[in-house]
């Protein structure tokens, strides 16, 4: 949804109530203080934003805006109720993906501060990464960030790349902002290949997942993977079919025809979205645009086979379809795993993280803020 999204509606309400007007749904405080000022609403209403920033109001007044962590409206945490093939499953209520503080703080609270001073290095500078960074170095522990590339937030780059994650760009800018903030040292363009290269008390490996699956059929060798076509702006071709149909391959399918492109999703299992832990909010959504931009979807359909312009799958009854196909994105999961070997110091190593296991945003965050609060 796009910010501010029920303000039109709210203000189209006040003429004709002595009530006040209260509007909520993504609001902006500068957007809502507009509104306020010329009489549309009378009142911001503000939920999510509170769960991943509990001080929000109190840094809008002193005016350290770049110390607010932006609510992203993943609904991970704070709504994780699943629909799909008439299946509902419910993740734990109650929490943020940002902020695993939010409704754990009698839990947290009690964590007393280290008593000794760590030096700990932490491989990968994705969000795991800097999660676990920002909140060891709260706790008073010296931390250096090693990362292989020339950027931080790993692949969540190009999860924000999209047009309509405003608040996922954001978010990468709030961390940018606390690692300088906090002095944390980051070595880039430095590839750890073993941890003797690396002198520590305690390491963290948050290097991601070990890339992208793929298919291995006739033609396949022109496919390409999602987080390539991502970063190169989803800008080639017309019809683009997309085989896999989970959050990231159907996010990719609702960019292109936001763009007026025409995209194809292809998906071996009965339903696209299968995504235990997403939420419904988000995910009717996309189900519902693809109806309306007509984005044909082929569920229980095996890919066979590619050629320079078309691709070949064979539906559920073992009918074949032949799909036009100026480019053929892959989508289908990523490996779990590390790129080097921990068995030598597995007493002080820690992997947090797709490396742990490939998931999402709050296992990332998660499981880099638990482990700091007990190192």
């Amino acid at each position: 949804m796009p910010l501010n999204c029920n303000l039109p509606e709210a203000g189209a309400v006040k003429p004709f109530t002595d009530k006040p007007v209260i509007c909520s749904g993504r609001m902006q405080p500068d957007a809502a203080a507009d509104a306020i000022r010329e009489g549309k609403i009378d009142f911001l209403g503000i939920g999510r934003q509170h769960l991943v920033e509990e001080d929000y109001v109190t840094k809008l007044r002193e005016e350290k805006e770049e110390d607010i962590r932006p609510c992203i409206s993943c609904h991970l945490g704070c709504m994780p109720i699943s629909l799909w093939k008439n299946k509902c499953t419910f993740g734990q209520l109650g929490n943020c993906a940002l902020n695993p503080h939010a409704g754990h703080e009698a839990q947290y609270d009690k964590i007393p501060m280290p008593s000794v001073k760590k030096n700990i290095a932490i491989v990968g500078a994705g969000i795991a990464g800097l999660e676990f960074a920002l909140r060891a170095t709260e706790r008073g522990h010296n931390v250096t960030i090693y990362e292989k590339g020339h950027r931080i937030g790993g692949i969540f780059n190009e999860a924000a790349a999209f047009s309509f994650k405003e608040k996922d760009k954001e978010l990468l800018e709030f961390y940018e902002n606390q690692v300088k903030k906090n002095h944390i040292n980051i070595c880039f363009d430095t590839e750890i290949r073993d941890l003797d290269e690396i002198e520590a008390d305690e390491y963290v490996i948050a290097t991601g997942s070990m890339g992208p699956n793929r298919l291995s059929i006739p033609g396949s060798e022109r496919f390409i993977n999602a987080q390539d076509f991502i970063a190169e702006g989803c800008s080639k071709g017309e019809d683009i079919v997309i085989i896999g149909g989970g959050v990231t391959g159907c996010e990719i399918a609702y960019e292109l025809a936001c763009k007026g492109k025409k995209p194809v999703i292809v998906e071996v299992q009965d339903d696209i979205l299968i995504a235990p832990g997403s939420s419904m909010a988000n995910t009717s959504f996309l189900r519902d645009a693809f109806e309306y931009y007509h984005v044909p979807v082929y569920t229980s359909a095996k890919t066979l086979k590619a050629d320079e312009r078309s691709i070949t799958i064979v539906e559920e009854n073992g009918t074949e379809v032949c799909l036009k196909a100026d480019v053929v994105v892959q989508s289908i999961g990523f490996k779990q795993g590390i790129p080097f070997d921990i068995s030598k110091k597995y007493d002080n190593v820690h992997v947090i993280g797709d490396s742990a296991k490939v998931s999402n945003l709050l296992n990332a965050v998660h499981t880099a803020y638990n482990l700091a609060m007990t190192i």
